[in-house]
């Protein structure tokens, strides 16, 4: 039995300063939700950041009814931000 391909992916990108997580949508091979910590002002540490990003992406990703998703981790260990970032999604809704 064939398993059918996932429709989203959700990619992350972190530099020093910020995090940035976006939610593509495999069919139509483009980006459906995107949302960055450049546009966070609160001084707060890095890895709440990553959590207000995660729930910003999962407020959103609800909207457009987007339940599920797969994480493309590329060669990002699942810790620290990422993690952070992934489990408020998650706590908001969205599979991973």
């Amino acid at each position: 039995m064939k398993k059918e391909p996932r429709n989203y992916k959700l990619t992350i990108n972190k530099s020093l300063k910020h995090i940035e997580g976006q939610i593509i949508d495999m069919k139509k091979g483009a980006t459906a939700i995107y949302v960055s910590s450049k546009n966070i002002k609160d001084k707060i540490s890095k890895t709440k950041m990553a959590e207000v990003v995660g729930e910003k992406i999962a407020k959103l990703a609800q909207e457009k009814k987007i339940t599920e998703c797969y994480f493309d981790r590329k060669k990002q260990k699942y810790h620290g931000r990422i993690k952070a970032l992934i489990e408020a999604m998650r706590k908001n809704g969205v599979k991973i």
